[in-house]
């Protein structure tokens, strides 16, 4: 039970955090701007996040639901199963290649290496990596978090006053948006990733399990993330990579301690977003592993080119992906406060 506790432990803390959660950009555009409403709604946002697995781990046991695409369907109807299967591929190769893209970009930021060749190594690295058992994902996705975790409780160390404005700051409505938004958007990968989970693990208590310590991961990471932001807003809120900018300002050359850690932690989120693809497909047809994994990785590749070159798509792309994850909790929401019922299967009658 330990090892099947750590394996979701560990790849759905990862999938929770998202890929750029350590650069802090997220924490701060949809909670730091707003103070301590921003403190309230990511607290809720955990909340809302811990109890829309929980309900849709059951639904999906209950129902042997495997794949985000399976969810779907069973929620709005068997036939577009389909239709969901290639529109969860197409969001995953999306946000896998613009998050790629970004972190070449800042690659060649810090080290003047090209970014096609950084980008290059990267995807050499996807391909392995998503070739890999869920079990080494987990051990190397643990890995990152430790370094993630080592990083921030430095940061909290040198931490001396975190000053909290007044609940007349940013009076409005805009935090509880702004929180709904993130809770979409991250909880679309977390499904993608904690469903395939499901049929592997076949253990109930394993499972609820390693959802609460990966809520209790995450709250704990993007708490004191937002704190750190909070305690120095005046010196990086306009910058779109606060916490590498707080690093710097109290160790010059931390950034080559971040780096390995940030650049590790995408490359295995997009390999455990593509794994989560592929093991459905293998589970379910007679297709090839390999050929597989390498036409994902191909369509990752060139979406993170573009991304490098045509710097308009990042937040194009990143924007579509958080309305998509939007309506995907709108549903879960409806669906789980029990005003609609899912569509019944031939085998429920």
């Amino acid at each position: 039970m330990i090892k099947k506790t750590f394996r979701v432990t560990s790849l759905l803390t990862s999938s929770m955090l998202g890929a750029g959660f350590l650069s802090g950009y997220e924490w701060l555009r949809f909670f730091t701007y707003y103070g301590t409403w921003g403190s309230i709604g990511l607290m809720l946002a955990i909340i809302a996040m811990t109890w829309i697995l929980y309900e849709s781990l059951h639904l999906a046991y209950r129902n042997q639901l495997f794949s985000l695409s399976q969810f779907l369907a069973h929620l709005i109807g068997p036939q577009l199963t389909h239709v969901f299967g290639f529109f969860t591929a197409l969001i995953i190769i999306l946000y896998s290649g613009i998050t790629l893209a970004d972190q070449a970009i800042f690659l060649e930021q810090t080290t003047s290496l090209s970014p096609l060749l950084g980008l290059l190594v990267f995807l050499v690295l996807v391909f392995l990596g998503a070739r890999l058992t869920n079990s080494s994902l987990a051990k190397i996705a643990a890995g990152c978090i430790l370094g993630a975790v080592v990083i921030v409780l430095f940061l909290y160390s040198n931490q001396t006053h975190i000053p909290l404005p007044s609940l007349s700051y940013q009076l409005n409505l805009k935090w509880l948006w702004n929180g709904l938004l993130f809770t979409g958007l991250h909880l679309f990968f977390s499904l993608a990733v904690l469903l395939p989970l499901v049929r592997e693990t076949d253990s109930l208590p394993s499972l609820r399990l390693g959802i609460g310590l990966s809520s209790l991961l995450f709250g704990v990471i993007g708490l004191f993330i937002h704190l750190q932001i909070l305690s120095h807003w005046h010196d990086v809120h306009t910058h779109l990579k606060p916490i590498v900018e707080i690093l710097m300002a109290q160790l010059p050359h931390s950034v080559y301690a971040y780096l390995p850690i940030s650049l590790g932690h995408v490359i295995i989120l997009s390999s455990i977003l593509l794994r989560s693809l592929t093991d459905p497909l293998l589970q379910e047809t007679q297709v090839s592993e390999l050929p597989l994994v390498l036409t994902l990785v191909t369509f990752v590749g060139v979406v993170s080119f573009f991304g490098i070159f045509f710097s308009f798509l990042y937040p194009l792309l990143y924007s579509t992906i958080t309305y998509v994850g939007l309506a995907l909790l709108s549903i879960l929401i409806v669906q789980f406060s029990g005003k609609r019922k899912p569509p019944q299967d031939i085998s429920d009658t």
